[in-house]
């Protein structure tokens, strides 16, 4: 697979999607430093303190929280845990914060996929101790910040499974959990597509042979997914009244639709069938892919 995978806008809202029963958090994407590009992944602000959190990658918080992702792809090294710290510096000078910001107001997290093992080598080599708070959550004595590393990959299904499909690896069970409602809301049902879209992307060649291995599969990935199918349906006809046909192909909304059926394995005649199109016309629109 040569498109390169698209994990920082999944792993953003992967952390809503985890922490989305926690009140408030006010979340950040891509947060700038200063005018010129110097950005956190993502910047988590306890809007009210009074507020105890209960998802374990949350407990550190503080005030402000400095979140640095690395995709399963990149590696977490000792350079990127000084660099998290010198954003925590620069975010607490940053002219309205110098004199509100208290230093001990202020985490990091650092969050990987796997673990980072030559990282916490050179840590602890270098005087800094490591502790093992909860599953998948360590805790890094010595610092200027309250920091925590995050290894996906060990956290608890339950509690934390959008960032913990974040994976090159993702488990069967995982994977088909992710497509459950949860009784999200259309907002978050939005950033959970975005998540699921990124997962099933870097996991195409395992899913493809989970179908092959068991056909009941892909109707169970059909019926999990009908509603936002129908949904994703209706808003590209609503597009398409109110823009044009053209405009709505323009804007990849069709496109995307039908995408989303290629990659639930349904047949080219069925796709042809549900959407009432030939399927010239629909390799046609699939030009407008984004």
């Amino acid at each position: 697979m040569n498109k390169k995978v698209q994990w920082h806008p999944a792993f953003c809202y992967a952390m809503r999607l985890d922490l989305r029963e926690e009140v408030g958090l006010e979340f950040s994407d891509e947060f700038n430093l200063t005018s010129k590009p110097l950005k956190i992944d993502l910047m988590i602000v306890r809007k009210t303190i009074c507020f105890p959190i209960s998802n374990k990658v949350g407990k550190i918080f503080e005030g402000h929280n400095v979140v640095e992702y690395k995709s399963p792809e990149d590696a977490l090294n000792i350079d990127t845990f000084y660099k998290s710290v010198a954003y925590a510096c620069l975010y607490k000078v940053l002219p309205q914060h110098s004199s509100v910001v208290k230093a001990e107001d202020i985490t990091i997290t650092l969050i990987r996929d796997s673990k980072p093992k030559g990282l916490f080598k050179t840590l602890t080599d270098s005087g800094f101790v490591i502790d093992r708070v909860y599953k998948g959550i360590y805790y890094v004595y010595g610092s200027l910040f309250k920091t925590q590393i995050v290894v996906s990959s060990e956290l608890e299904d339950i509690e934390n499974k959008w960032l913990k499909s974040l994976s090159l690896d993702i488990d069967k069970t995982l994977y088909l959990s992710i497509y459950d409602k949860d009784n999200l809301s259309d907002v978050e049902e939005r950033m959970a597509s975005v998540v699921r879209h990124v997962v099933s992307t870097a996991n195409m060649a395992m899913v493809e042979d989970w179908k092959k291995e068991d056909e009941n599969m892909c109707d169970a990935l059909r019926e999990i997914m009908k509603d936002e199918i129908e949904q994703w349906k209706k808003e590209s006809m609503e597009a398409g009244l109110a823009e044009g046909r053209a405009e709505g192909i323009k804007k990849g909304l069709v496109a995307g639709q039908i995408n989303a059926y290629f990659e639930l394995g349904i047949p080219m005649e069925e796709i042809t069938k549900r959407f009432q199109m030939t399927e010239e016309h629909i390799k046609e629109i699939l030009q407008y892919s984004v």
